[in-house]
């Protein structure tokens, strides 16, 4: 293992590391660090034969449905190995810099056991995508601790069961440090309803990570805030037993007890405004751009447009 390691992390001439499992990491006089994965990336396609393929500018047609095909046969040999193979991979680039690519890779590992032809073709499409990409990085700065959370109700790219998705994202420094995008565990009767289960989500998930920071004494702060819909905020500050949300788990009102210790916080933002829209539904070539802008990763333009 230590040899592995000493393999895997490398340092250049000031000490600094400049990669580690296939993250590489670039230094700037006036930036603290970005880190990007361009030769993983490479390797990946490379290993798939999609070199030279036409790339994308957005990883998911927001107008496909993946439904699965009870009319199609099942698929051959080989393409039934081929997806999971190119999941795996894929899957590493996503986990450790690349939420843009969450909510698509997250839909398609759904059908690894059974993909049909047009989830091989989706997939195509994600690696023509991850091609046009290969450049874009995450360059920390400054900044607190923020998080996003978000829902789509009903979800629009698979609907067998009627499952609603849920994503946040936390940003530290200005950059993301923590994301998620699923599919939520229990089928939700209104976008208020999905909301609200992404929003309990999301505190959960911010409850760790503070407590994470805090032991690691990397970041402390009094108060988080959560950028989050209104209706699931105002729904979470009132105390009253509503006979339309009667039918909520009890578990998700959990959320009122922890906004009253004072430590996280919950504020409104407009949709356009929202960093994890992109992480519960597929989006146009403008709104997926926006999304990544927001979410911080930065296009080859806008660094070449920095430097």
């Amino acid at each position: 293992m230590q040899r592995a390691l000493q393999t895997e992390f490398r340092l250049n001439d000031l000490g600094n590391p400049c990669s580690f499992f296939g993250i590489q990491f670039d230094y700037n006089a006036d930036e603290p660090v970005s880190i990007h994965q361009r030769q993983y990336i490479q390797k990946v396609l490379s290993d798939f034969g999609m070199e030279t393929s036409q790339p994308k500018s957005t990883p998911m047609n927001p107008k496909q449905i993946l439904n699965h095909r009870p009319d199609e046969g099942p698929p051959d040999e080989e393409a039934k190995a081929r997806f999971p193979t190119a999941i795996g991979p894929l899957m590493y680039l996503m986990v450790r810099m690349r939420p843009d690519i969450a909510f698509s890779l997250g839909t398609l590992s759904h059908f690894t056991s059974q993909p049909q032809s047009h989830h091989q073709v989706a997939l195509q499409r994600l690696l023509r995508y991850v091609k046009a990409t290969q450049y874009h990085r995450i360059t920390y700065r400054s900044g607190q601790l923020i998080g996003y959370t978000d829902a789509d109700f009903g979800e629009s790219v698979v609907t067998d069961g009627a499952y609603s998705m849920s994503g946040y994202v936390f940003q530290l420094a200005g950059a993301p440090v923590s994301w998620s995008s699923k599919r939520q565990g229990e089928v939700a009767t209104s976008t208020t309803h999905a909301e609200y289960i992404g929003q309990y989500n999301a505190i959960l998930h911010l409850q760790w990570l503070r407590t994470f920071l805090a032991e690691t004494q990397l970041y402390q702060s009094p108060v988080t805030n959560i950028m989050a819909d209104q209706s699931a905020i105002t729904l979470s500050r009132n105390p009253e037993f509503h006979k339309r949300t009667k039918h909520f788990n009890v578990k998700f009102h959990y959320q009122r007890a922890v906004l009253n210790a004072g430590e996280i916080g919950l504020q409104y933002v407009p949709t356009e405004e929202q960093a994890a829209d992109g992480l519960t539904k597929p989006l146009g070539p403008t709104a997926f751009a926006n999304f990544c802008n927001l979410i911080g990763i930065e296009t080859l333009e806008t660094r070449r447009q920095q430097t």
